[in-house]
């Protein structure tokens, strides 16, 4: 149950908004994850079970979108998570041809306590490898040969629908990079990450998304890339949420890119 402290939500409750009507809209998430993918909600569920917590409220708590707090809007001492990098090196950047994947997860120092590493080994799906806070993945990987790295976003189009949190561990049942690459693009998501793909046979995508929208991308033609907690793609930029972070968070995909490429190759 010490996994679950984020149940207890009452003192980081969105300002105007009451523990009863935090509920009531996470119940509206839930029946939408529960028409769409009722084994997401079954495995919630299960966990609230086994940790003999509310499983309305551990649902609540895996819906990101009723509780992110912008980084830019921080206040009152209050550290907000979204300072993830990933870089890239595919061929011809790597000497030795393979698929190469550094991702850094900047949680705040207190959720140390509370990572977990998981192995999920389900019936009909691949066994998965993951890291994350409790039962929520923030990295895996799966016996398919299937990477998931990425990074948070701030969209400004969120709505009522599969949680970003829990899309992430339907993405890693994929057996196929295409497979991954559909589910991150559901049409019923509630809002999306940028989520990083690679694979064993060697190919790699980026999907920079929204609720609404989203850009898919890959490796340069030097074998190389990077994505940080901004919308980068030109496309997708009116969908960003916070742009006093994004001009942060440009500097540190610079950095990155600098270090992959060089700055004379861009």
């Amino acid at each position: 149950a010490a996994s679950f402290d984020a149940v207890a939500f009452d003192e980081v409750l969105p300002p105007g908004r009451s523990r009863d009507e935090q509920l009531a809209l996470a119940s509206r998430y839930r029946y939408a994850t529960l028409a769409a993918t009722p084994w997401l909600v079954d495995e919630i569920d299960g966990a609230a079970e086994g940790a003999g917590v509310d499983p309305l409220a551990l649902f609540a708590a895996s819906i990101e979108e009723i509780w992110t707090v912008r980084p830019s809007q921080a206040t009152g001492g209050v550290t907000v998570d979204g300072r993830c990098s990933d870089m890239v090196a595919a061929p011809p950047a790597t000497p030795d041809g393979h698929v190469w994947v550094a991702h850094t997860n900047d949680l705040s120092p207190i959720s140390e306590a509370s990572v977990a590493a998981i192995e999920w080994r389900v019936s009909g799906q691949p066994v998965v490898f993951s890291l994350g806070i409790g039962p929520w993945i923030s990295v895996g990987w799966n016996s398919a040969g299937l990477s998931l790295t990425g990074n948070e976003l701030a969209p400004n189009d969120e709505r009522v629908g599969v949680p970003r949190l829990l899309m992430v561990r339907e993405q890693l049942t994929a057996r196929t990079l295409d497979e991954a690459v559909a589910m991150a693009l559901r049409p019923d998501r509630a809002s999306s990450y940028n989520t990083v793909f690679a694979h064993r046979d060697g190919r790699v995508v980026n999907v920079e998304g929204s609720a609404t929208d989203a850009e898919i991308t890959t490796t340069s033609a030097a074998g190389t890339l990077a994505h940080t907690n901004h919308y980068a793609c030109e496309r997708m930029r009116r969908y960003e949420g916070d742009p006093d972070y994004a001009r942060r968070s440009a500097v540190r995909l610079g950095r990155a890119l600098d270090l992959l490429d060089g700055p004379a190759t861009r």
